[in-house]
């Protein structure tokens, strides 16, 4: 009787991990977005100002002076006049941290150009439009 009560608290424990571990962003939001009006041209090199982009990963996001993980996400109610998720997530700032639930959207633009059909991507976090860059980004390794 021990050993079944055992194997499914080891089983329960298990899979509550494996749900922890599938918490992703979801995958049209990765990337790096600018300001719907903003630039994507990267700054001079030296020049101290604020940060100019959002750079989603997997994990969550880092923008202007915030550093937020993804805690869950879900899709957003049937109801809503947009399709989208919420997402919450755990954010850190100035020395300060918070928890924060937002509405996010994506939609794809395409306009015919000379034969060519050009595509871009926008990412709506809470009302604030963004436009996705050609850029990559990676995480600081000094």
């Amino acid at each position: 009787m021990h050993k079944a009560a055992f194997a499914a608290f080891s089983l329960a424990v298990a899979s509550y991990g494996l749900a922890a571990q599938a918490q992703q962003m979801p995958a049209e939001f990765i990337g790096v977005w600018a300001a719907k009006d903003g630039s994507c041209e990267l700054p001079p090199e030296g020049v101290d100002r604020e940060f100019p982009f959002l750079i989603v990963t997997r994990e969550g996001y880092d923008g202007h002076e915030s550093n937020c993980r993804l805690t869950s996400a879900g899709p957003v109610a049937p109801s809503a006049r947009r399709a989208g998720r919420v997402l919450s997530f755990a954010c850190s700032g100035e020395g300060e941290t918070w928890a924060v639930t937002e509405r996010w959207s994506g939609e794809a633009v395409t306009r015919r150009i000379g034969g060519w059909d050009l595509r871009q991507a926008f990412l709506t976090r809470e009302g604030y439009t963004f436009r996705r860059c050609g850029l990559t980004a990676s995480p600081d390794q000094r």
